[in-house]
């Protein structure tokens, strides 16, 4: 019966209204409708439908039994209808389902002829979870080396609509969820020992999740492994030890612990249990091998063994390598080994190799002769030296030695002269030897102690004595010691001479009492006892004090000493008065040696003795025209007849001695006033010519012929008397005086002869400091040696031969400048000459401290 018919039928039992049901008489009545339950209120296409009557029961007024009837829709169509049943539960298959479809039962209770109302129920058919049926995962032991795996491909599942199934991972560590991993593979690199992991699978059917599924895994401990095993050296010796180098790893970074397990000749070594193997557990030949395990803390890996070794010849050794020491430039140095080792006990010879500082070879034996080399002072020389058995060559070592200097050393002192005496400058004369080689570079300094007789000399140290240190028959020791620039002492060394007795100049006077013993001239101390050339008795000041003494210490024959004796003194007690060397002034009143009495101004030192001047006028009587001053000419003689005119021309000889411009006869032989031979005078009378064979004044020029360079006047020089021989050049300069005769602008020293007088500069070549006028001196005899700068002080007796100023050494005997007379200490000591306190403490040498 479909729906509709159902509920027609129903209405037509229960009327269509009260006014009808009034009109009818019911014999029977519908039971009460039922109280149902549909089941379950959510239902999938897994469930089946199920309804189910609810007490209490329905009952029938009528009391008539009651059967119920179950109708189920899908939708609007009916799907079944049951019998009147007593049953009090109906079900539709969960087969007979679709997901979404809308299920609704109605359910009647009938008394057999009438139906109750309905009671009516529906549900919607939901989705049906997807169903994880089964599935695999893997390995069941994992560690950190395995992947976690969730095999996609072996999940079995059930979706009872049929839709297509997508799945979800997920993973947790120790309860925690991991958000990084949603894959069915978790990698090995995210486990570590120890962890719990669980792999989550979730079947999803597009529309919800199924139930999740599990699987858990226990990562256990990975054994350690050892990667590798490696020797060092590969052809070891007993020399340099074997070395092994193991690599090793654990997946889970636990620390390892290595065992080592050396064999020689497969023999356990038990006490080698280390990394390295020593030499002395093995020999050349023996065969040595390692095996290694390795062990986490819980287990050991397997064991790896090495390569095996086979023990090689052990190159000999040497700790070092010493040269002789110390050397110098003359010796013969030796290369020798030090600590040398060969460990398989082989005999062992050497190779050399000698080098200097640039790395030239120098030689290649055990020793080499440093006298042929070439290596100076403060250098290196190396050796290098190679040990060698008879498999091979071992490791070269390499030493060095300095080339220190050498001791210099005094081989000879000759004193120059050889016999000196009293009057010689004694020179010592030093050869010496430095091995260095430094004498040619001037680094070997000679010092020099002069002694007389066991006395120092004190402020001489050059390698010279003068002869004023010392006297004949004195016995003069000099001490010559020798250093170099480097510190080098050589042992000091000293030659001693007797002085003789001299007298170079052989005049009887003894050099030591000879003023000059090279001038036989020369006075002796004696006589001139300071050699001044002054005797003493003549001397004003004889002893040569400075202070005068009149050469004889009675100063009464001159009182005021300035060498002329006092009767002959004008100022004889030098007290600046004229005293007329007698202390009478009235005699000589302008003190010139005239007596007032014969002198024409007694006022006037300059006024002429009356005697010479017989006017007093000042020209002397031989000179003056009027001797006796009373006016008229008297020729100097008081005779006016021989001189009329007072011209100097007699008067048997003066044209007109009345007149003095007339000529004398000699030039005007007819006294026409025209001199003769005067060809520039045309009125002159050439006739008179013919009255003398010679005029003594040829050209008429008033310069007699004997005077005049150009007697004949005619401009060319003829002497004075035509012969040009005595003065050639005519410079009026005779040849004998002359410097350049011929004046030819060339020196000839006036006779031709230039050797006298070298430069003609007037001055000998025996005097001359320059003999030769090139500008250097040349000491007037052509060695310059004696006198080097030329100041006419010996070298050996100037404090400075290259300095014209400097001081002779007798004057200045510390050659300080300061002449000896005025020198606070002149013996340059040190010490005042006068108190012997320090120059440094008493400046002024007075004896009281500065």
């Amino acid at each position: 019966m479909s729906l509709p018919l159902l509920l027609m039928s129903s209405l037509l039992l229960t009327g269509c209204g009260e006014e009808e049901v009034e009109k009818q008489t019911f014999t029977n009545l519908p039971p009460f409708s039922p109280l149902i339950n549909l089941q379950p209120s959510s239902a999938d296409t897994t469930t089946d439908l199920r309804v189910v009557l609810v007490d209490p029961l329905p009952t029938d007024p009528d009391g008539d039994p009651v059967t119920f009837t179950y109708v189920w829709f899908n939708g609007d169509e009916q799907v079944s209808s049951t019998e009147a049943t007593t049953d009090i539960e109906s079900t539709i298959s969960a087969a007979d389902t679709t997901k979404g479809e809308t299920w609704s039962v109605y359910v009647f209770a009938t008394d057999g002829e009438l139906d109750s109302a309905p009671a009516i129920q529906e549900v919607v058919i939901q989705n049906a979870s997807p169903e994880i049926l089964s599935f695999s995962s893997s390995p069941e032991e994992p560690t950190t080396v395995d992947d976690l795996v969730i095999d996609e491909e072996d999940i079995s599942t059930a979706d009872a609509d049929g839709d297509e199934i997508t799945f979800v991972f997920s993973w947790t560590k120790d309860g925690e969820i991991q958000e990084d991993y949603t894959e069915a593979t978790l990698p090995a690199s995210a486990t570590s020992k120890g962890e719990e992991w669980v792999g989550t699978v979730t079947a999803n059917d597009g529309t919800e999740n199924g139930d999740p599924e599990s699987a858990n895994f226990f990562i256990l401990n990975t054994p350690p492994t050892v990667d590798s095993v490696e020797l060092t050296p590969e052809n070891p010796d007993e020399a340099t030890g074997i070395q092994a180098t193991v690599t090793a790893s654990d997946l889970d970074e636990d620390e390892v612990t290595t065992t080592y397990a050396w064999y020689v000749d497969n023999v356990l070594v038990d006490a080698a249990t280390e990394s390295t193997l020593s030499g002395q557990y093995y020999s050349k030949g023996d065969v040595v091998r390692l095996d290694v395990t390795v062990n986490d803390g819980d287990v050991d890996s397997e064991v790896v063994s090495s390569v095996e070794l086979t023990i090689v010849n052990s190159l000999p050794t040497v700790g070092s390598v010493l040269l002789t020491d110390p050397i110098y430039a003359d010796s013969i140095v030796e290369c020798s080994a030090v600590d040398a080792v060969d460990l398989d006990d082989d005999d062992l010879t050497y190779s050399y190799s000698w080098t200097d500082v640039n790395g030239t070879v120098l030689g290649s034996e055990m020793s080499l002769d440093l006298a042929a080399q070439s290596i100076e002072k403060g250098e290196d020389v190396f050796c290098e030296l190679t040990p060698m058995d008879d498999e091979g060559s071992g490791e070269s070592a390499t030493g060095s030695a300095t080339l220190v200097n050498a001791d210099p050393e005094i081989l000879t002192i000759v004193f120059n002269p050889t016999n000196p005496d009293a009057n010689d400058l004694l020179v010592a004369e030093v050869t010496y030897n430095d091995p260095d080689g430094t004498e040619a570079s001037g680094e070997v300094t000679l010092t020099y102690a002069w002694s007389v007789n066991g006395v120092e000399v004190v402020g001489e140290g050059s390698n010279n004595l003068a002869a004023d240190h010392f006297n004949a028959g004195d016995v003069v020791s000099v001490n010559v010691g020798i250093s170099d620039v480097d510190g080098g002492t050589g042992t000091p060394a000293s030659q001693e001479v007797t002085i003789g007795i001299s007298d170079d100049d052989g005049d009887g006077i003894a050099f030591e009492d000879d003023c000059n013993d090279n001038d036989e001239d020369s006075n002796s101390l004696e006589t001139d006892a300071d050699c001044d050339g002054i005797l003493d008795a003549d001397d004003l000041d004889a002893d040569g004090d400075g202070a005068c003494d009149n050469g004889n210490g009675d100063i009464a024959a001159d009182g005021d000493c300035d060498g002329i004796l006092d009767a002959d003194d004008m100022d004889a007690d030098d007290d600046g008065s004229c005293d007329n060397g007698n202390g009478d002034i009235a005699d000589d009143g302008d003190c010139d040696g005239v007596l007032t009495d014969e002198d024409c101004d007694d006022s006037n030192p300059a006024a002429a003795d009356d005697t010479d001047d017989a006017d007093c006028d000042g020209i002397l009587d031989a000179d003056d025209m009027d001797a006796d001053g009373d006016g008229a000419c008297d020729n100097g003689n008081g005779d006016i007849a021989d001189d009329g005119d007072c011209d100097g021309v007699l008067t048997d000889a003066d044209c007109d001695d009345a007149d003095v411009t007339l000529l004398a006869e000699i030039y005007d032989i007819d006294c026409d006033g025209l001199c003769d031979y005067d060809a520039e005078v045309a009125s002159d009378d050439t006739t008179d010519d013919d009255n003398m064979e010679t005029p003594l004044d040829m050209d008429c020029d008033g310069i007699l012929n004997a005077d005049d360079l150009d007697a004949d006047g005619d401009d060319e020089c003829d002497n004075g008397n035509g012969d040009i021989t005595a003065d050639g050049d005519c410079d009026a300069i005779l040849d004998a005086n002359d410097l350049d005769a011929d004046g030819d602008g060339s020196c000839d020293n006036g006779s031709g002869d230039i050797a006298a007088d070298g430069d003609c500069d007037g001055i000998l070549n025996t005097e001359d400091l320059d003999a030769d006028g090139d500008g250097e001196c040349d000491n007037g005899n052509g060695d310059i040696a004696d006198d080097g700068d030329c100041d006419g002080v010996l070298t050996d007796e100037d404090c400075d031969d290259s300095n014209p100023a400097a001081a002779d050494d007798t004057d200045d005997a510390d050659c300080d400048g300061i002449l000896d007379a005025d020198d606070l200490d002149a013996d340059g000591d040190g010490e005042c000459d006068t108190t012997g306190t320090l120059i440094a403490d008493d400046a002024d040498c007075d004896g009281n401290p500065d």
